[in-house]
Parts: structure tokens; sequence; C-alpha cells
């Protein structure tokens, strides 16, 4: 990916990844035993039960870096030039297992101990912010069409969307994606996306930035198994 950044600001991503539970062990059941009766002539047999987990098998495919843009310059992304305040790639999350799967998220914002910028909790321009501030947030999309494009809203919904601090905040059962046998639907995207304030009176620099720690979690639905030989 080819980009041209002028004046931009960087924010890392960090993306982790985690399952629970996060095995699926083979299951070798005991041979059969003959069984010696008792006095009585009768034959007692305590047969003890085990749980086989179903294996979660998930690819999350995401962009380490987003582009703080306060000053809405043009960013040159996939050959095309973007100029909205906050700039990424999606993260797509795949679902390769026999259930469907819940997703929750935790996010939690660092700001640069050289930057004077926070983390908003409303758009700065309905407050007339003058600081440094980003108001950021994640969402995931509503769902993967059947060309592969995926649709997102663009205002901020306390009900669904994550608020970026630098408190971790947990959003349980975020998304659902479908099992593996789903095509398309077994697909999730999810982005950061926000406002980074133009309006401050201080100029915006290059140690102006933050890093967002961004951690998955994966948990099996009660539905949506299929039978894979």
């Amino acid at each position: 990916m080819k980009r041209k950044v002028v004046s931009c600001l960087l924010a890392m991503v960090m993306m982790i990844a985690t399952v629970m539970p996060v095995s699926a062990e083979e299951v070798t059941l005991p041979e059969a035993t003959e069984i010696e009766l008792g006095e009585d002539g009768s034959a007692s047999i305590d047969v003890g039960g085990i749980v086989q987990e179903p294996e979660i098998d998930v690819t999350v495919t995401a962009a380490k870096q987003i582009v703080l843009n306060p000053y809405k310059l043009a960013v040159t992304v996939d050959e095309e030039e973007v100029t909205a305040s906050i700039i990424g790639v999606d993260t797509v999350i795949t679902n390769n297992g026999a259930t469907a799967l819940y997703v929750d998220v935790t996010l939690t914002g660092t700001v640069d101990d050289e930057s004077t910028a926070t983390f908003l909790t409303a758009d700065p321009a309905t407050k007339a912010v003058t600081t440094k501030g980003v108001y950021m947030w994640g969402e995931f999309s509503a769902a993967y069409a059947t060309d592969g494009e995926v649709s997102f809203t663009d205002n901020y919904d306390s009900k669904v969307d994550i608020l970026v601090g630098t408190k971790p905040v947990t959003k349980t059962n975020a998304a659902n994606i479908a099992n593996a046998g789903d095509e398309n639907a077994n697909n999730v995207a999810f982005r950061l996306v926000g406002v980074a304030n133009g309006n401050a009176s201080e100029v915006w620099t290059d140690t102006d930035t933050v890093t967002v720690q961004v951690v998955f979690n994966f948990t099996p639905t009660t539905t949506g198994m299929v039978v894979t030989e």
C-alpha cells in the first residue's frame, strides 16, 4: 500500500487476538473390558462423561497503523485520496471453524508522554473544544455483503460502539460471526474511526501520537454448529 502523508500524525494500533476456550483435543475412548458380576449376579458400571469442546479457528487480518489527520490533508490510500480526520485499514476477522462465535473487544488508549493531546468523550465540534484531542471509537461492520463489501455507520452509537479512552473499555458480544459453512457471514470487519480536533489552539506535531490496544476474545455461541467430516 502506498501512502502519501504530508504533516499528518501517526497513531499506532496494537492488535491482540485471544481465544477462549483455546483448544479441542482429540479424544481416545478406552477399550471395552469384561465386567465382573457381583455376588448377586448383577453388573454395575460407572460410565464417566467428558465434554468435547468445539475447536475455535479464527484468522485476524489487521493493519497496525492509522493516521490522525486533524487538518484533513490529502492522504493517498490504495491510489485514492482520502481526507478523513482518522484514516485506517479495516481489521477483518474470519471464522474458519464449525461453530458460530461471539466477539468481545477491549480498547485501551495511550497518549505519548510528549504530547498535550487527550482522548475526548464527545465530538469536539459540538463542544467548541480548543485543545488537542482525539474523539475515537471502535465499531464492527453491520455485515458482509455477497460481493465482499462491508458497511459501517458514520456516527458514534453508545449502544454498539466502543469509545476509546485511557482506561480499558470492554464490549461483550460486540459481534456475532457465523460458522465457516456460511460464506461471507463468517467474516466481520472492525475499524477505529472518529475525529482529531483540527480547531485546537496549538498546532499538532509529530509527537502527538496515540496508541490503541485492541484485544479480541472469541467464545462459541450455543447455535450455529455445522457437521464437518
